[in-house]
């Protein structure tokens, strides 16, 4: 679906951003279209169920996300084309030719400083790296918040005697109204020995108040960490240990890796999974107050503005039977995306789901001893179409 027709209809999308609706709807039409194809969803199926299923923004939604982006990098990049006439203002002295149709750079810009002035978007440059990169250890998966603590905080210890540190770091981000905040503890030889916190005015993205997190973390160790020490670092963000994965590090971090002794592992552990350890950090990142202003990166411009915009989407849904059947079953968005059924498993997951069933569906349910009560509110027979 994202290969074949989201990367197809995205390109050079932000630049329709002034076009009119009817063109909007017909490129909507489209992946509709697709996303029935693919879920098997019945014909008569909303597809603003299936968007929030899936977690696909609409795309008007799409086009005002990839504006900002676009905007944003051009003014981020010191070598792009643009930066000097955008952050001068240039554009904003070309007359528009019709009063109806504005530039996307007009747009966007309204839209990027509800959010931060251009002037003061700082980049936090990610890097590819050949310096001495932690190992990365990955443990658990979304399951854990469903399970037994126990079990969770056992594997957690088995994993920590074969590691044998001296040194555990657990590290946490918290995001609140206006806020981003982290903290963390250290451990040697299981006592606590160390607590920080901090805070900043301005909401930010969870990614970039755990990455902080981490930042701090890695200042500590190069200060305290001995060359006999194997350092673990628990952390709970996935996105952060993926990008370290790839060789992918903050520009400043390379130096700070560097000067750490001893050994050092990185290690992904579920949040609010009950690990003592991370809750610790959390609470800390949670009590931290915050003291002066963030300074406002791209991606933390890039967030909030689709944070907005999906708000919207969300607040404009209509009162359809599917999306109201799909948040009365407390379904988030985005859960069909880790849905990993296929072929006729998928189809009948899809339509139960959004209560709507194709006739061939129906009759699969009864021949396999369910009614289409057990299952849905609403059949759909497509020859009523």
């Amino acid at each position: 679906m994202r290969a074949t027709v989201s990367s197809r209809l995205e390109y050079g999308l932000h630049l329709g951003v002034s076009s009119s609706q009817k063109a909007r709807d017909n490129l909507q039409q489209v992946e509709n279209e697709a996303l029935r194809i693919v879920t098997g969803a019945a014909k008569a199926t909303s597809s603003y169920a299936l968007r929030h299923w899936l977690g696909v923004p609409s795309i008007r939604s799409r086009q005002m996300i990839q504006a900002g982006k676009e905007l944003v990098r051009a003014v981020t990049t010191k070598s792009h084309p643009l930066r000097e006439e955008l952050m001068e203002r240039k554009d904003q002295e070309i007359k528009q030719r019709l009063k109806t149709v504005r530039s996307w750079v007009i747009d966007s810009r309204e839209m990027i400083e509800l959010v931060a002035p251009l002037e003061s978007i700082k980049p936090r440059p990610w890097i590819k790296t050949n310096c001495k990169m932690p190992e990365l250890k990955w443990i658990g998966g979304r399951n854990w918040r469903e399970r037994a603590v126990e079990m969770n905080v056992a594997e957690v210890e088995c994993m920590l005697e074969e590691l044998n540190p001296t040194l555990i770091v657990a590290t946490d981000g918290s995001i609140r109204e206006g806020i981003t905040a982290w903290g963390g503890a250290v451990w040697r030889n299981r006592m606590v020995t160390f607590e920080w916190s901090a805070a900043r005015h301005g909401q930010s993205s969870s990614f970039r108040a755990e990455s902080e997190a981490l930042e701090d973390a890695l200042v500590w160790l190069t200060r305290n960490a001995l060359p006999a020490d194997h350092t673990v670092i628990l952390t709970d963000s996935y996105s952060m240990v993926s990008k370290m994965e790839g060789g992918n590090i903050l520009e400043w971090w390379a130096p700070l890796i560097s000067r750490i002794p001893g050994r050092m592992t990185v290690a992904y552990i579920p949040r609010h999974a009950g690990i003592p350890f991370n809750e610790k950090a959390d609470q800390l990142a949670g009590e931290a107050t915050p003291i002066g202003d963030l300074v406002i990166s791209p991606e933390d411009v890039i967030a909030t503005v689709k944070k907005k915009v999906l708000e919207v989407e969300e607040r404009n849904m209509p009162d359809h039977f599917s999306v109201t059947r799909l948040k009365e079953s407390g379904t988030r968005r985005g859960d069909g995306a880790e849905v990993k059924l296929r072929g006729k498993d998928k189809r009948i997951n899809t339509q139960t789901r959004m209560g709507v069933l194709s006739r061939s569906t129906l009759r699969e349910l009864i021949a396999d001893g369910g009614t289409c009560a057990e299952t849905t509110s609403r059949c759909h027979d497509p020859r009523d179409d």
